[in-house]
């Protein structure tokens, strides 16, 4: 290390006394001045990316937005996350003492033959491994449905005396709703409170299959895209869940978000970054996880 910064100096000093002596060079730019000693085994200093200090850095106290992010894969990303759980302060860490795992994924929402962009979607994803409490789901029907959805575990049913409630603020303890196609009209005064989150057989809130809609909704993550900047947040698990089942959990995730892709809209997802509370951000490669429909041409 002291050779290479040595090195570095003798380099720094042929260059000022060439700047000087020739005027007819170019000024020595102050971005090599401010550079750290680092990739310096080249006499010209060129051998570096553009817009970089380095390939990588020499040692661990270095600036993360002057080296190129390293892309690997999400069980390295995530053995990171837990070695830095262990020293990272945390100003109460009896709360946080097991951290949540997130998910972001940076979508480029154009459609370049069609010239516009994909609306702005938000969507429920069924993961294989929980790692939080169920949500609350309200459910709507009638008949035989009541018993079925009673017994795959609604929060509660729903019927005209809980509209009137939920339209005034009076009850406010529920996630989710889903109803049957039956229920459907009885449930319009709610469109304009409930706005994207009101029932509809797009987002798999409204059919017939109490089962299976209420396995989603119960169990499943919440996914909406930001329209600020299009990327989609979420938490995926816990640092307690093994790497595998939170893999697991991502590809689920990643699959959900692809089914927004349209056929003439190119690659959905730009990159993707897994990270924890309070602690860095990972990126990863999430080419395998993106089904055949939304894969980059190679």
């Amino acid at each position: 290390m002291v050779l290479a910064k040595a090195r570095y100096l003798e380099c720094l000093l042929r260059a000022i006394k060439i700047t000087t002596e020739k005027t007819h060079c170019k000024p020595l730019c102050m971005r090599m001045l401010c550079r750290p000693f680092t990739n310096i085994a080249s006499a010209d200093l060129q051998d570096v990316p553009k817009g970089f200090d380095g390939w990588e850095p020499v040692d661990d106290v270095y600036r993360i937005d002057r080296y190129p992010p390293k892309i690997r894969h999400i069980s390295e990303c995530l053995d990171d996350l837990r070695a830095q759980d262990k020293w990272a302060y945390c100003r109460k860490p009896e709360i946080y003492s097991d951290r949540t795992v997130n998910l972001s994924l940076l979508l480029d929402l154009t459609i370049p033959l069609k010239k516009k962009q994909v609306e702005p979607f938000i969507g429920m994803a069924a993961i294989p491994h929980k790692f939080k409490a169920s949500n609350k789901v309200i459910c709507f029907a009638e008949g035989d449905q009541v018993t079925e959805a009673m017994n795959c575990g609604a929060h509660m049913i729903g019927d005209e005396a809980l509209i009137n409630q939920i339209l005034n603020d009076e009850f406010t303890d529920y996630d989710y709703i889903v109803a049957s196609p039956s229920m459907m009209a009885g449930l319009l005064p709610l469109k304009k409170k409930l706005r994207k989150t009101f029932p509809s057989s797009k987002r798999g809130s409204v059919g017939v299959d109490m089962k299976k809609m209420l396995a989603l909704y119960l169990n499943g993550i919440a996914y909406k895209v930001q329209t600020n900047i299009p990327h989609v947040n979420v938490a995926v698990g816990k640092l307690s869940l093994s790497n595998t089942q939170i893999e697991e959990n991502v590809n689920s995730l990643i699959e959900a978000v692809c089914t927004h892709k349209p056929p003439a809209a190119g690659p959905l997802i730009r990159k993707a970054t897994v990270s924890a509370f309070l602690l860095d951000g990972h990126q990863f490669k999430y080419e395998s996880y993106v089904p055949g429909s939304c894969e980059e041409e190679k």
